[in-house]
C-alpha cells in the first residue's frame, strides 16, 4: 500500500527481518520540511507469544510467594495467547486484541499485576492497538508493559518462572518508539530508540546484528523527520553495513536502507549520491522481486526525481513512464498513480 504526502512518496508494506510484523497506516508526513523523499518501511511492530521466552525443561514454578506459587504463569491463558497471535499473524488484530484482553484478564486474576507474563501480554496488547492505529492506546499499555519488566529486572526478589531469569525490554522500547513516532512525538521516540540502542548492545540478552541494525535504522528514521541530515545518515550507514554484513549485499532489505540513504542524500541535495542509491536499490528489488513488481515502481519514481532536479527531464519522463507501467500491470490505479501523472506533465519535454 503506497500514500503520497505532497512530494514525498510513501510505501507502506510488511517487514519480514523482524520477528513478525503489522502494515498499518501512514499517518504522518515524514520528513515533513522536505520536498524529496522516500521511504520503504516503517518503525517494527513486535508481537510475540509466551512461548518465544526461554523455555526452561521441566515443570514450572514461581521463584517465591505470590497470588500463583503453585502455577506456572508460562501456562496461564498460554493457549488463548498462542491463538491471538495466530490471528494477529492471519491479518486479524481485531480477534487478537480480544484474545489478547481474555488472556491478560486471566494473567491478572491469577498471577497479580507484576507477572512476566501480564508485561508479555500488555506488549502484545499495544502491538495490535498500533497496528490498529490506536497510537495513544499503545502508548498507554506499552508504558506499562515496560514499568513491571523494570521492576522485574532490578528487584531480585520480584518472583520469575524458572528459565527466565534475564528480561529482555528490547520488543518493548521497539514498540514504545514507535508508538511515539506515529504519535509524532519525535524527541521521545528517539529516547526509547536510543535505550532500545543500549538493550541491544549493553542489556542483559544481546541483540543480534539485525536487531542493532533496525534500532540503527528508527533512530536514523527520527533524525530525518527532525532534519537532522547529518545524523541519519550516520545512522542509516551504519544500518546498511550491518544488514550487508548479516544478509549480504542482495538481500531486498538493503535495497529498502539505500532507498532512506539516497532521501537522505537527496536532501542534502547530493544528487550524484542519491542517483547512485537508488538506482542500487533499484537493481536489488528488480533482482530479488522481478522487474514488475509493484516495489520496483517507488524506485524508478525516485530515480525520476533526482532526473527532475538534475534538470534532465527527458530521463525524468522515462523513469516516470516506468513507474507508471508497472502500476498498470498491477492493476493499481489511485492517487498515488495521480501523483506521478501530474509530475510527468509538469516535465518541459
Amino acid at each position: 500500500m503506497t500514500v503520497f504526502h505532497e512530494n514525498c512518496f510513501l510505501t507502506v508494506k510488511k517487514v519480514t527481518r523482524c520477528k513478525t510484523t503489522s502494515d498499518f497506516e501512514e499517518t504522518h508526513d515524514t520528513y515533513k520540511h522536505t520536498t524529496l523523499v522516500h521511504t520503504r518501511y516503517r518503525p517494527r511492530v513486535y508481537i510475540m507469544s509466551l512461548h518465544s521466552m526461554p523455555t526452561p525443561v521441566g515443570s514450572f514454578s514461581l521463584q517465591g510467594g505470590g497470588p500463583s506459587s503453585d502455577t506456572s504463569s508460562f501456562y496461564v491463558a498460554s493457549s488463548i495467547v498462542e491463538n491471538a497471535v495466530g490471528s494477529y499473524a492471519q491479518g486479524d488484530p481485531e480477534t487478537a486484541l480480544r484474545l489478547f484482553a481474555t488472556a491478560l484478564k486471566t494473567q491478572r486474576l491469577t498471577l497479580g499485576d507484576a507477572d512476566i507474563c501480564v508485561a508479555h501480554t500488555l506488549g502484545n496488547i499495544g502491538a495490535v492497538y498500533l497496528s490498529l492505529g490506536w497510537y495513544d492506546d499503545a502508548s498507554q499499555v506499552l508504558e506499562e508493559s515496560l514499568s513491571i519488566k523494570s521492576r522485574l529486572r532490578s528487584d531480585p526478589t520480584m518472583p520469575l518462572p524458572k528459565g527466565c531469569e534475564q528480561i529482555n525490554l528490547y520488543e518493548t522500547l521497539c514498540n514504545l518508539g514507535s508508538a511515539e513516532f506515529l504519535r509524532g512525538d519525535y524527541y521521545k521516540a528517539m529516547s526509547y530508540y536510543q535505550n532500545c540502542l543500549k538493550e541491544v548492545t549493553n542489556g542483559e540478552i544481546p541483540g543480534s546484528a539485525i536487531d542493532i541494525a533496525n534500532t540503527l535504522y528508527n533512530i536514523g528514521n527520527v533524525h530525518c523527520v527532525l532534519n537532522e541530515f547529518d545524523d541519519a545518515l550516520i545512522a542509516m550507514t551504519e544500518s546498511l553495513q550491518l544488514t550487508q554484513s548479516n544478509d549480504g549485499h542482495g538481500h531486498i532489505q538493503v535495497a529498502e536502507t539505500m532507498e532512506k540513504i539516497g532521501a537522505i542524500q537527496m536532501s542534502q541535495n547530493k544528487l550524484d549520491d542519491a542517483l547512485n542509491s537508488f538506482v542500487e536499490a533499484l537493481r536489488i528489488t528488480k533482482m530479488e522481486l522481478g522487474s514488475d513488481h509493484v516495489d520496483c515502481a517507488p524506485s524508478l519514481y525516485n530515480v525520476g526525481l533526482v532526473y527532475e532536479r538534475k534538470r534532465e527531464s527527458r530521463r525524468a519522463m522515462e523513469s516516470f513512464r516506468a513507474a507508471m507501467e508497472i502500476y498498470k500491470t498491477n492493476g493499481i490505479e489511485n492517487a498515488n498513480v495521480d501523483r506521478i501523472r501530474q509530475r510527468m506533465m509538469q516535465l518541459n519535454v
